[in-house]
């Protein structure tokens, strides 16, 4: 309308500045779509976007270089800001769908990775390698020395592997397992995930926007809906099995929850320590509740129960238990019965049941804030300088 001041207009005045997240609900029909026309899809890149645009209310690019230089301790705490955008894009249904939906695009990269798999069979990225076994593709998690502790690399392959995994004609199936371990508490023992990795936390090495957002609206979402193909407007997807070797730990038990086929080795377990850790374990505390029951949701998250491999298979949260030995022909077993033309599409109209993705997107929104407020808290920094 002629004279409408423009949404980018910054806030003149502190009052409008202390009111930042009621400025986000207001413009963010405004915002978003300007945002997108620059080709930022990405969640990550649209807040990264609209700080450059907005310096006044969310960090631009000086400050943020800036406070990534500082020591943890001494910044500045700019993800809180980035936590309140987030929340009011995640809130507003018309611009959530499409941002999310978006999240589960393919990667920029991963065009080239599928190309080279589909010719090959094999892939291998820094800390994640992907083989062709038949009808399905194995996705093996390889960062030996830290037990496949997660970090922005390992998050990002990850998803680029599912990507590729998705995209393959060949491949009716996708395994998630971790590799044989360097580690010496663990040499030569395969295990899962060991979680997000608290050393690389501690150092201000793990991304907020990157990882702990993009890691929830990207990789899990796909391994749960599918990607989504802008050509054809529809999600594409295929069944996942997650093989349990020694431990699933916290983002490691995230992706669990997620798969569609879990196998826990007889000497695993899976907890959920982030409350121990200080921090919110991304959409777990979502989606375990109706998985177990809200009082086993509320022993895991909230005073860290562990749970073996028979208490997971009881608790719905596990389908079998089976020794070392015997997991690749029971990998084997399941991969072909999921191989059913039928069972994909029906997937994908499960993910519908099992989780709206209104109810996700409002999730998603209160974690960004609460996660944010949560990575520097004084009770965390201190934790964490031990590690």
């Amino acid at each position: 309308m002629h004279g409408r001041p423009s949404p980018w207009q910054r806030p003149s005045t502190a009052a409008e500045l202390c009111t930042s997240e009621a400025w986000f609900d207001q413009h963010i029909d405004e915002v978003y779509p300007e945002l997108t026309a620059d080709g930022n899809r990405r969640l990550g890149d649209l807040v990264r976007a609209a700080g450059d645009r907005l310096p006044g209310l969310l960090p631009d690019q000086v400050t943020r270089r800036h406070d990534q230089e500082s020591p943890p301790g001494e910044r500045l705490q700019l993800e809180n800001d980035q936590g309140r955008f987030l929340r009011a894009l995640l809130r507003n249904p018309a611009t959530a769908a499409p941002a999310l939906r978006d999240m589960r695009a393919p990667l920029p990269e991963s065009a080239v990775h599928a190309r080279q798999f589909q010719a090959s069979g094999e892939l291998v990225l820094p800390t994640v390698t992907v083989r062709r076994m038949g009808n399905f593709a194995e996705v093996t998690l390889t960062n030996p020395m830290t037990l496949n502790a997660e970090t922005n690399q390992l998050v990002r392959d990850l998803e680029v592997a599912v990507d590729v995994v998705t995209l393959d004609p060949a491949s009716s199936v996708g395994v998630l397992r971790g590799a044989p371990m360097e580690h010496q508490s663990y040499a030569g023992k395969r295990v899962f995930c060991a979680g997000i990795n608290l050393k690389h936390l501690a150092a201000g090495a793990i991304s907020y926007l990157d990882f702990l957002i993009e890691r929830e609206a990207g990789l899990l979402s796909k391994l749960a809906r599918g990607l989504y193909d802008a050509e054809s407007g529809r999600d594409v997807g295929c069944p996942w099995i997650c093989v349990v070797d020694s431990f699933a730990i916290g983002g490691g038990m995230q992706l669990t929850l997620v798969v569609d086929h879990v196998i826990v080795v007889d000497d695993a377990w899976l907890s959920l320590p982030a409350a121990r850790e200080g921090i919110v374990p991304g959409v777990a505390n979502l989606r375990l509740p109706n998985r177990v029951g809200v009082a086993l949701a509320r022993e895991m998250i909230l005073r860290g129960r562990r749970l073996s491999g028979a208490e997971a298979v009881q608790a719905g949260l596990a389908d079998a238990v089976v020794c070392a030995a015997d997991v690749d022909g029971a990998v084997a077993l399941v991969a072909a019965a999921l191989s059913e033309p039928g069972v994909a599409p029906n997937k994908l109209m499960l993910a519908h049941g099992i989780e709206s993705e209104h109810e996700f997107a409002c999730y998603l929104g209160d974690f960004a804030v609460i996660q944010a407020e949560r990575m520097y808290a004084r009770d965390v920094l201190s934790k964490l300088s031990s590690v």
